[in-house]
């Protein structure tokens, strides 16, 4: 008996997190079965790496909304990513070293005076 995978749903799916197993299970075919037809056909291994992407770009996307929006956590994380601050760190540690200052508390009008934050 041939299976045939779409390619199109195994991109959606894809996108949306799930794992080859996940998907195989979703789609009803045998786990083994699709992680073949990933490595077989070009089609479905592009679709997979397609969704990927692009759940990947939607995830950086929200962390820069989150950090435009001032979300400390995001900020930290994007320079973390951005500049790979953590290869550089398992290199040496003494080679990286995080800087924390924190103003005296300003009225909102003051502060930005003083840090021009771009909204």
């Amino acid at each position: 008996m041939t299976m045939t995978i779409d390619a199109a749903q195994v991109e959606k799916l894809a996108a949306r997190g799930l794992a080859a197993d996940a998907i195989a299970d979703f789609l009803g075919v045998p786990r083994d079965a699709f992680k073949a037809s990933m490595t077989d056909d070009p089609a479905i291994e592009a679709a997979w790496r397609r969704g990927q992407a692009n759940l990947q770009a939607k995830t950086m996307e929200w962390l820069v909304i989150s950090a435009r929006k001032g979300s400390v956590q995001a900020q930290i994380y994007l320079a973390d990513r951005v500049l790979q601050l953590s290869k550089l760190a398992e290199l040496d540690v003494d080679a990286v070293r995080y800087v924390v200052e924190i103003p005296a508390q300003l009225p909102a009008a003051d502060w930005q005076a003083a840090f021009k934050p771009a909204f």
